[in-house]
């Protein structure tokens, strides 16, 4: 069974910096894991915040059943609806072509298509998301979903 794990975070954010391949992430860090039974098949760690932008890393065991409709709610969720931030931004090393195909398959735009020497010595890509274009938190989704909040007016 899947299941989404808030109560892992120090050891989803270790487990994504070793699967994407960094020492760490800041000290604000926050992430949401995908669990399939007592093992994380994905997660999506959350850094760098602002008043109104935060960066997004996901990482994953490989497979390509981990990440369920449910998930992304959630994930898209934290910022747009729980934190009230108005963009969401991704980093993407160019040379990683199933990273981008991914990150706009889940509507993420590019916002600069080449930044230099963003991952040391090679390039990434920038992009984002705004909560105005997240079709994953999509009042009938949410609805269909059972996990909307009640609008505020």
């Amino acid at each position: 069974m899947m299941y989404a794990a808030y109560d892992q975070e120090r050891c989803a954010i270790a487990w994504a910096a070793a699967k994407i391949g960094i020492p760490s992430f800041g000290p604000h860090a926050h992430a949401i894991a995908q669990m399939r039974g007592a093992e994380m098949v994905g997660v999506v760690v959350y850094d760098d915040f602002t008043p109104w932008n935060c960066t997004m890393h996901v990482a994953s065991d490989g497979s390509r059943k981990w990440l369920t409709r449910d998930f992304l709610f959630r994930v898209f969720a934290y910022p747009f609806i729980q934190l009230d931030l108005g963009r969401v931004t991704l980093f993407i090393k160019e040379s990683n072509a199933s990273s981008l195909r991914f990150a706009r398959h889940l509507g993420f735009a590019i916002e600069c298509p080449r930044v230099v020497r963003l991952f040391g010595s090679e390039g990434g890509v920038m992009l984002r998301m705004l909560r105005e274009e997240c079709r994953w938190i999509a009042r009938p989704f949410a609805v269909c979903a059972g996990l909307a909040r009640r609008d505020a007016a």
